[in-house]
């Protein structure tokens, strides 16, 4: 029998509210297997990622603490804020989410006998890169929170966006028939409504991206700056997918400590409704006004505060934000 230890972190309210049955459908796994485990539910909202905190915050005892999250995009947002010690922790993902975007990339070519084969043996099979974004003014808004406050960071495991995708990500997440339509198996109408609603609310201002050198993989050409008029969205991807699996940045790869971007403007709002249907194809990465860039860094100003988004979560409102890489420091064991 094996000494392994597991921490089981559900969260009983993804994919509506079945979160704990799916885990009563894979427990039989951990307890063929002889893993001892301890299994921790989340309640409410940053409870992820205290407990993530509190597990990986001791001290380092030269044994790994391995995490397994049971839940969506949300959850696994939370647990990597909540991480301490990324080299003494390993971690599995369970898909059991409604967007499920993080599970497309990762889970993409693994059925779930295989995939608790390989968390089981307790393994670092490899390690990908994680997003941070920090924010360099104050959420006037919340004035109150620490984390709203200039120099503040979150971090991402899929994409930041701030502008269109950001003010779409606040309405799917304030609409009252957004649970109903998760529950019927049906929530990708709630991101199409909310994303054709937005483009209708959302405001266009003026812009400035600045792509900061690469480190080794940079020519020596210093930044590039990007002026952008009636700016629409910036977005740094990790990930291919988000938004429920629309592909703003396509060729986004996870473990090369770069995030690629999609960065919008000056053009009409009508024209989205031309240029919408083409995202999964990557189709829009060709129109007048829509430019791809790829980047360890990068820093968007803009002239008044967006709605700014991690993993689809909505944070705050911002108008200058860094998104940079951290290269290879998630350590998955499937």
């Amino acid at each position: 029998m094996t000494n392994r230890m597991y921490h089981i972190i559900v969260n009983p309210a993804s994919r509506s509210g079945q979160g704990q049955e799916i885990w009563k459908r894979i427990e039989p796994a951990f307890l063929e297997s002889g893993v001892t485990y301890q299994l921790h539910l989340s309640k409410n909202k940053g409870d992820i990622t205290r407990l993530c905190r509190e597990l990986t915050g001791q001290a380092d005892s030269g044994e790994p603490v391995r995490l397994v999250i049971l839940g969506g995009d949300g959850s696994m947002n939370e647990a990597v804020n909540g991480i301490q010690n990324f080299e003494n922790t390993l971690v599995g993902y369970v898909m059991s989410g409604s967007g499920n975007d993080l599970a497309r990339d990762l889970l993409a070519d693994i059925s779930e006998e295989e995939q608790l084969q390989r968390i089981l043996k307790g393994e670092v099979v490899r390690r990908i890169d994680v997003g941070e974004v920090e924010y360099h003014d104050e959420d006037a808004s919340h004035p109150e929170a620490p984390d709203h406050a200039a120099g503040s960071v979150h971090r991402f495991n899929i994409s930041c966006g701030i502008g269109y995708d950001a003010q779409a990500c606040w309405i799917a997440d304030h609409s009252s028939i957004k649970k109903l339509l998760n529950a019927l198996h049906l929530g990708q109408l709630v991101y199409i409504f909310s994303a054709i609603r937005s483009i209708a609310v959302c405001p266009l201002t003026d812009a400035e991206v600045t792509m900061e050198p690469d480190g080794e993989a940079d020519t020596g050409s210093g930044p590039r700056v990007y002026p952008v008029k009636r700016f629409l969205l910036g977005v740094g991807m990790n990930h291919r997918y988000q938004g429920g699996g629309y592909k703003f940045c396509p060729d986004a790869v996870n473990d090369d400590g770069m995030l690629d971007y999609c960065v919008a403007g000056d053009f009409k709002r009508l024209s989205f409704f031309r240029i919408f249907p083409g995202i999964n194809k990557g189709l829009h990465l060709k129109e007048p006004g829509i430019f791809p860039e790829r980047s360890h860094v990068a820093r968007i100003r803009t002239r008044q505060p967006l709605w700014v988004h991690t993993d689809g979560e909505v944070e705050r409102e911002s108008a200058d934000i860094t998104l940079r890489a951290l290269p290879g420091v998630l350590q998955l064991m499937h």
